[in-house]
């Protein structure tokens, strides 16, 4: 009996000892972080490609910078836009827009206007004559009935049909007098040379117009021209004097 009591004790100390025993934890290895190494290989640097310079237009072959050297620069001139234009003494309204002249040391010479300043100018006149012919219409129309009907009933009467036939035909009037083009013909640009007291500048291959001239540091007179066929369509008229700008 005491044979079996110490076996069972035996035995249980030996199960008591392997609960006790302390489990162990596997070591685990840290994973490896691999880094690439930058790319260190220089930017290639694309070459700076330069436009060659314009070629500037010959001068004429009597240019000389030395008898140009009071012309030289830009100046301009008003174009005044009015009732004596289109023969209408009772159109009282002007507008004006600037004509310049510029000359450059290389023998180039331009005529030019702003546009905007322009486009604004011939738009304005333009509007303010239809305007004024409509007016002019009305007066006589209403001379034909003021007698037997009211103001009431004559502007009435205007308003319908004769008062749009008006307009058409006054917008049809401006249109036909192709200011726009005429106005285009003062613009240019090609030689200029001087001689003798005047200066030639170019209007095509090989034509020239002339003008005697007087200049000084603040003004620039041109007091005749061989060229009326662009100045007398808008009732410019010669002495014209440009201002220094």
């Amino acid at each position: 009996m005491k044979k079996i009591l110490a076996l069972l004790l035996a035995a249980i100390f030996l199960l008591t000892a392997g609960c006790a025993a302390p489990t162990q934890t596997p070591e685990t290895t840290p994973p490896q972080t691999t880094t690439q190494p930058e790319d260190t290989k220089p930017t290639e640097t694309q070459p700076t490609i330069t436009e060659p310079p314009a070629t500037r237009p010959d001068p004429h072959e009597q240019f000389d910078a030395i008898d140009c050297a009071t012309l030289l620069g830009t100046w301009s001139t008003p174009i005044t836009l009015d009732g004596s234009l289109l023969y209408l003494p009772s159109f009282e309204e002007s507008v004006s827009f600037s004509l310049y002249y510029s000359f450059d040391v290389y023998g180039q010479f331009s005529a030019f206007v702003d546009d905007g300043e322009f486009e604004t100018a011939l738009n304005t006149y333009e509007s303010a004559i239809v305007d004024h012919m409509v007016q002019m219409q009305y007066l006589t129309f209403k001379g034909r009935y003021e007698y037997y009907n009211t103001p009431e009933e004559i502007d009435a009467m205007w308003a319908d049909g004769p008062q749009a036939q008006a307009q058409t035909d006054s917008e049809t009037f401006v249109a036909s007098l192709n200011l726009y083009h005429k106005c285009m013909a003062l613009i240019r640009q090609g030689q200029y040379y001087a001689a003798d007291g005047k200066v030639y500048t170019q209007l095509e291959e090989g034509v020239f117009e002339c003008n005697a001239y007087k200049a000084t540091e603040s003004t620039l007179t041109l007091t005749t021209t061989d060229n009326m066929t662009a100045f007398r369509p808008l009732g410019i008229s010669f002495p014209l004097e440009f201002a220094k700008n």
